[in-house]
Protein backbone atom coordinates (compact mmCIF):
# COMPACT_ATOMS: atom_id res chain seq x y z
CA UNK A 1 0.00 0.00 0.00
CA UNK A 2 2.84 2.28 0.99
CA UNK A 3 4.35 1.71 -2.96
CA UNK A 4 1.12 2.84 -4.45
CA UNK A 5 1.07 6.04 -2.13
CA UNK A 6 4.76 6.65 -3.26
CA UNK A 7 3.99 6.17 -7.03
CA UNK A 8 0.79 8.17 -6.78
CA UNK A 9 2.49 11.19 -4.97
CA UNK A 10 5.35 11.18 -8.10
CA UNK A 11 2.61 11.24 -10.88
CA UNK A 12 0.87 14.35 -9.43
CA UNK A 13 4.13 16.11 -8.67
CA UNK A 14 4.97 18.89 -11.47
CA UNK A 15 7.12 18.53 -13.98
CA UNK A 16 9.44 20.79 -16.51
CA UNK A 17 11.47 23.79 -15.25
CA UNK A 18 10.28 26.43 -13.05
CA UNK A 19 7.86 29.06 -14.01
CA UNK A 20 9.64 32.49 -14.64
CA UNK A 21 7.17 33.96 -12.38
CA UNK A 22 9.17 32.28 -9.50
CA UNK A 23 12.72 34.14 -8.28
CA UNK A 24 15.39 31.40 -7.31
CA UNK A 25 17.83 32.53 -4.34
CA UNK A 26 20.80 34.19 -5.67
CA UNK A 27 24.29 32.53 -4.29
CA UNK A 28 25.14 33.12 -0.93
CA UNK A 29 23.25 36.17 -0.65
CA UNK A 30 19.91 34.87 0.11
CA UNK A 31 18.41 37.49 -2.51
CA UNK A 32 16.12 36.52 -5.52
CA UNK A 33 18.25 36.11 -9.01
CA UNK A 34 17.38 37.74 -11.93
CA UNK A 35 15.53 34.83 -13.82
CA UNK A 36 15.29 34.60 -17.72
CA UNK A 37 12.58 32.68 -19.59
CA UNK A 38 13.19 29.20 -19.40
CA UNK A 39 14.25 29.74 -15.12
CA UNK A 40 17.91 30.62 -16.18
CA UNK A 41 19.88 33.06 -14.44
CA UNK A 42 21.11 36.18 -16.86
CA UNK A 43 24.02 37.82 -16.46
CA UNK A 44 23.77 41.83 -15.63
CA UNK A 45 24.89 43.85 -18.40
CA UNK A 46 28.84 45.87 -18.14
CA UNK A 47 28.47 49.52 -18.26
CA UNK A 48 30.10 51.23 -21.45
CA UNK A 49 32.60 53.44 -20.34
CA UNK A 50 32.38 56.77 -22.66
CA UNK A 51 34.93 58.30 -23.77
CA UNK A 52 36.21 61.80 -25.07
CA UNK A 53 38.63 62.32 -27.74
CA UNK A 54 40.91 65.73 -27.12
CA UNK A 55 44.05 67.48 -28.54
CA UNK A 56 47.01 68.35 -26.36
CA UNK A 57 49.48 70.67 -27.43
CA UNK A 58 51.68 72.90 -25.85
CA UNK A 59 53.84 72.75 -22.78
CA UNK A 60 53.37 68.84 -22.56
CA UNK A 61 55.82 66.12 -22.44
CA UNK A 62 53.91 64.09 -25.15
CA UNK A 63 51.64 66.08 -27.79
CA UNK A 64 49.12 64.38 -29.39
CA UNK A 65 45.46 63.49 -29.94
CA UNK A 66 44.33 61.16 -26.84
CA UNK A 67 41.29 59.32 -25.56
CA UNK A 68 40.01 60.53 -22.25
CA UNK A 69 37.31 59.20 -19.96
CA UNK A 70 34.52 61.08 -19.54
CA UNK A 71 33.41 63.00 -17.49
CA UNK A 72 36.66 63.82 -17.10
CA UNK A 73 39.10 67.35 -16.21
CA UNK A 74 41.92 69.10 -18.03
CA UNK A 75 44.77 67.78 -16.09
CA UNK A 76 43.47 63.86 -16.88
CA UNK A 77 44.01 65.12 -20.53
CA UNK A 78 47.35 66.50 -19.67
CA UNK A 79 48.54 63.46 -17.70
CA UNK A 80 47.52 61.58 -20.62
CA UNK A 81 50.12 63.43 -22.79
CA UNK A 82 53.05 62.72 -20.03
CA UNK A 83 52.76 65.82 -17.51
CA UNK A 84 53.58 69.40 -17.61
CA UNK A 85 57.16 70.95 -18.70
CA UNK A 86 58.74 72.86 -16.56
CA UNK A 87 58.09 75.75 -18.76
CA UNK A 88 54.14 75.44 -18.41
CA UNK A 89 52.39 78.95 -17.33
CA UNK A 90 49.56 77.79 -15.21
CA UNK A 91 48.25 80.95 -14.56
CA UNK A 92 46.54 81.03 -17.90
CA UNK A 93 44.94 77.23 -17.89
CA UNK A 94 42.00 75.80 -15.93
CA UNK A 95 43.09 72.10 -15.43
CA UNK A 96 40.09 71.72 -13.14
CA UNK A 97 37.60 72.70 -16.65
CA UNK A 98 35.29 69.74 -18.10
CA UNK A 99 36.51 67.74 -21.12
CA UNK A 100 34.34 67.87 -24.13
CA UNK A 101 34.46 66.01 -27.06
CA UNK A 102 36.72 67.25 -29.89
CA UNK A 103 38.75 69.94 -28.14
CA UNK A 104 41.77 71.43 -28.30
CA UNK A 105 43.43 72.33 -25.16
CA UNK A 106 46.86 74.15 -25.44
CA UNK A 107 48.93 74.78 -22.72
CA UNK A 108 50.30 77.79 -22.55
CA UNK A 109 54.79 78.25 -21.67
CA UNK A 110 55.74 80.69 -19.63
CA UNK A 111 56.56 83.96 -20.80
CA UNK A 112 60.20 83.87 -19.52
CA UNK A 113 60.83 80.61 -21.94
CA UNK A 114 59.90 82.69 -24.98
CA UNK A 115 61.88 79.85 -27.41
CA UNK A 116 59.32 77.48 -28.85
CA UNK A 117 55.77 78.86 -26.75
CA UNK A 118 53.23 78.47 -28.97
CA UNK A 119 52.68 81.88 -31.22
CA UNK A 120 50.08 84.31 -28.98
CA UNK A 121 49.30 82.41 -25.99
CA UNK A 122 51.22 83.89 -22.85
CA UNK A 123 54.61 85.07 -24.59
CA UNK A 124 56.28 88.21 -25.48
CA UNK A 125 57.01 88.87 -28.86
CA UNK A 126 60.95 89.02 -29.61
CA UNK A 127 61.51 87.59 -26.18
CA UNK A 128 65.28 85.70 -25.75
CA UNK A 129 65.77 82.48 -24.93
CA UNK A 130 66.30 81.32 -21.23
CA UNK A 131 70.44 80.99 -20.78
CA UNK A 132 71.87 77.46 -19.56
CA UNK A 133 70.14 76.25 -16.09
CA UNK A 134 72.33 75.76 -13.48
CA UNK A 135 73.12 72.05 -12.47
CA UNK A 136 73.59 72.84 -8.79
CA UNK A 137 70.56 74.30 -8.32
CA UNK A 138 68.17 73.18 -11.23
CA UNK A 139 64.84 70.92 -9.53
CA UNK A 140 64.17 67.65 -10.67
CA UNK A 141 61.47 69.27 -13.19
CA UNK A 142 64.04 71.19 -15.11
CA UNK A 143 66.51 68.60 -15.47
CA UNK A 144 63.66 66.48 -16.81
CA UNK A 145 63.29 69.10 -19.65
CA UNK A 146 66.54 69.45 -21.13
CA UNK A 147 66.66 67.53 -24.43
CA UNK A 148 67.91 63.81 -23.98
CA UNK A 149 66.80 63.80 -19.94
CA UNK A 150 63.53 61.91 -18.32
CA UNK A 151 62.82 61.51 -14.75
CA UNK A 152 64.90 58.68 -14.03
CA UNK A 153 68.26 60.39 -15.46
CA UNK A 154 67.12 63.77 -13.85
CA UNK A 155 66.93 62.05 -10.24
CA UNK A 156 69.88 60.02 -10.79
CA UNK A 157 71.50 63.83 -11.22
CA UNK A 158 70.35 64.93 -8.28
CA UNK A 159 71.02 61.83 -6.34
CA UNK A 160 75.36 62.17 -7.49
CA UNK A 161 74.48 65.99 -6.89
CA UNK A 162 73.52 65.55 -3.52
CA UNK A 163 76.48 62.58 -2.68
CA UNK A 164 79.31 65.04 -3.91
CA UNK A 165 77.76 67.81 -2.47
CA UNK A 166 77.22 70.23 -5.71
CA UNK A 167 79.12 69.85 -8.98
CA UNK A 168 82.87 71.00 -9.04
CA UNK A 169 83.06 70.53 -12.90
CA UNK A 170 80.32 69.19 -15.42
CA UNK A 171 82.59 66.08 -16.65
CA UNK A 172 81.19 65.17 -13.42
CA UNK A 173 77.65 64.04 -14.96
CA UNK A 174 79.46 61.29 -16.74
CA UNK A 175 79.53 59.45 -13.68
CA UNK A 176 75.76 59.33 -14.18
CA UNK A 177 74.37 55.82 -15.13
CA UNK A 178 73.37 56.13 -18.73
CA UNK A 179 75.33 59.39 -19.56
CA UNK A 180 77.82 58.68 -22.42
CA UNK A 181 79.94 60.79 -24.06
CA UNK A 182 77.46 61.85 -26.68
CA UNK A 183 74.57 63.19 -23.80
CA UNK A 184 77.38 64.61 -21.84
CA UNK A 185 78.24 67.23 -24.90
CA UNK A 186 74.64 67.81 -25.15
CA UNK A 187 74.16 68.12 -21.17
CA UNK A 188 77.05 70.65 -21.03
CA UNK A 189 75.86 72.65 -24.00
CA UNK A 190 72.86 72.92 -21.56
CA UNK A 191 73.87 73.35 -17.96
CA UNK A 192 76.41 75.72 -16.48
CA UNK A 193 77.79 75.49 -12.56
Amino acid sequence: MLLVIAVAWLLAAPRGPAPASIALSGPQTGHPAPVASGGLASKPATPRVRRVVVHVAGAVRRPGVYRVRAPGRLIDAVQRAGGLTADADLTQINLAARLTDGRAIIVPRSPATGDGAEPGVGTATGSAPVGKLNANTASAEQLDALDGIGPAMAAAIIALRTKLGGFTRLEQLDDVPGVGEARLASLQAQLEL
